[in-house]
């Protein structure tokens, strides 16, 4: 055997060995955005209890398409790190200049240190002022900047590394077709976005006060993934820690489109106590995992 294909086995061996030996090496590599995507915004124990499970509950290490909201990583590796925008960066921007923020931030971390790996970045939030008459324009012309390059890591286009979270007002607005074109730049944006998690709370000074009502529940999904057209499987829901988690899931649950909803995925926010946590991990089992 001529030496140089001796090597070349010898190294392709040692690679697959040593990517058997560790843990999750061989799932590092970036998840595609049209596969399922779960979200954990949480605080440090919360996030380490999901990600662990529980007795007979799978964890969120389970499945590679887990992600951390970062600045707040551990116990996610930082391949599975969320970079982060806040919408009040955005504000008077141009379009070039928000969609080289939204790339640099899906590797590097708003606050110093280390970085996302995941090439994801998360805007936080979707609401008034990113309607058609704010900053709203801006940012669909930025994504659609974005969706004309290509992000090595998936070869999808780098808008699709873009993670949308939907506000309450937002939500409700499309939902229930009430000042629906007020968002016509924030819906394209949405369509080009690799996901776009939908708020199912009431929320009042940045605090989230009660979960979407089952009425609310059942109008809504069916309305959203009719706006996103041939991305609905990008929909989301974000369950907040406030109100039940078994009702919440039920109430998701209770329509074809939400169902459908849950199976690409979900997201948490501020689970607030580790029964929440055991509740959303069995329901999210049920219902994304189907097990």
């Amino acid at each position: 055997m001529p030496p140089s294909r001796l090597r070349r086995m010898i190294t392709a061996a040692a690679a697959v060995t040593a990517a058997l030996a560790v843990p999750g090496a061989v799932q590092a590599a970036p998840v595609p955005t049209d596969q399922r995507i779960n979200v954990i915004y949480d605080l440090a124990p919360i996030a380490r209890a999901l990600h662990a499970g529980f007795p007979g509950v799978p964890g969120l290490a389970s499945d590679t398409g887990s992600h951390r909201q970062h600045p707040l990583g551990e116990p996610f590796g930082q391949s599975r790190w969320i970079g982060k925008v806040n919408h009040r960066e955005l504000a008077g921007r141009s379009p070039e200049s928000i969609a080289n923020l939204l790339v640099t931030r899906m590797s590097t971390s708003s606050i110093g240190g280390a970085g996302p790996r995941s090439g994801l970045v998360g805007v936080d939030e979707i609401g008034f002022q990113l309607q058609d008459g704010g900053t709203g324009p801006a940012f669909a012309a930025a994504m659609r900047i974005l969706s004309r390059r290509t992000y090595a890591g998936t070869g999808e286009p780098m808008s699709r590394r873009v993670l949308l979270y939907a506000a309450p007002k937002f939500v409700a607005n499309v939902g229930a077709r009430r000042n629906r074109g007020n968002w016509d730049s924030a819906m394209a944006a949405a369509r080009l976005s690799g996901g776009v998690f939908l708020q199912m709370f009431h929320a009042s000074g940045g605090r989230v006060t009660a979960p979407a009502s089952r009425q609310e529940w059942r109008a809504y999904p069916p309305v959203w993934r009719a706006e996103m057209g041939a991305e609905a499987g990008r929909l989301r829901f974000l369950f907040s820690g406030v109100g039940s988690q078994d009702s919440q899931w039920a109430n998701a649950a209770s329509t074809p489109a939400g169902r459908a909803i849950l199976a690409s995925g979900a997201g948490e926010y501020r689970l607030g106590t580790t029964e929440n946590a055991r509740a959303w991990l069995r329901n999210w089992n049920r219902w994304t995992m189907g097990r």
